[in-house]
């Protein structure tokens, strides 16, 4: 066997390996709904096999601990106790701005009224002056 023979029987041999680790990444592991890094904000993954599962960052590489099946790794790496207790303050700090910019609107609107009755006494009480003025003259 020549030389060129040799190198396509390597150049083969290397695609038949590089497409059954391509082959073996894809079941082993596959991007998944899951939360950013908590570490970083890269994107997580998920791999395992059958006996096994846990998540990891494409960036920093931070994982979680090995367990028995996916959802349960998926479910821990997007347990985020603080994150969530400051989403849940956020969403009721942003109910109570909507209240109170409605108090505030409705306000403003009764102090129109407010405003208009208070010009309109004032206006009177100028005309009365006026007339009391001229009858005075």
């Amino acid at each position: 066997m020549g030389w060129a023979a040799r190198q396509a029987d390597e150049e083969e041999f290397e695609l038949v390996v590089r497409a059954q680790e391509d082959k073996n990444m894809d079941n082993e592991s596959k991007p998944c709904k899951i939360k950013t890094c908590p570490i970083c904000g890269g994107e997580g993954y998920s791999k395992g096999s059958d006996d096994y599962a846990y998540v990891a960052c494409l960036s920093c590489h931070y994982e979680t601990r090995v367990f028995d099946t996916e959802q349960e790794a998926e479910k821990q790496w997007n347990t985020r106790p603080i994150e969530d207790a400051l989403r849940a303050e956020i969403t009721a700090l942003n109910e109570r701005a909507e209240k109170a910019e409605a108090v505030l609107s409705q306000f403003r609107e009764d102090n129109k009224s407010l405003a208009r009755k208070v010009l309109a006494l004032t206006w009177a009480r100028d005309l009365e002056e006026a007339v009391k003025r001229r009858e005075d003259v």
